[in-house]
């Protein structure tokens, strides 16, 4: 289980808000993935999941979910979550232009499988 924290609201500055969850720990290899989160109410929801160090802005350790077709202010609230398959590894962007580009893509790949 996971709590839903606040971050620094950068993914939402480039069109991708996401879920920053506690604690950042995941039996699994840093990477993106694509993965399925349940909430208390029984809803679920699709989306990517980021785990490792934000190489591009801060060097943080994070973990962190970007749910398609989500909308909703859930600071606090607990998940679960099932992990996908894994996309690609954690990669370094000269800007949030390229970082973007590659969150496309890898919304894309997740949404084919």
């Amino acid at each position: 289980m996971y709590r839903i924290i606040q971050g620094k609201k950068l993914g939402r500055t480039i069109g991708f808000p996401t879920l920053n969850l506690e604690p950042a720990k995941l039996d699994a290899d840093f990477g993106v993935y694509g993965c399925k989160v349940f909430f208390a109410s029984d809803e679920s929801f699709q989306g990517i999941l980021h785990y490792g160090l934000r190489e591009t802005t801060d060097q943080k350790i994070t973990l962190e979910i970007h749910l398609f077709d989500f909308k909703k202010d859930v600071y606090g609230e607990e998940i679960n979550l099932i992990l996908g398959k894994k996309i690609r590894g954690i990669k370094k962007f000269n800007n949030l232009k390229e970082l973007k580009k590659q969150i496309l893509q890898d919304i894309k790949t997740v949404k084919q499988k």
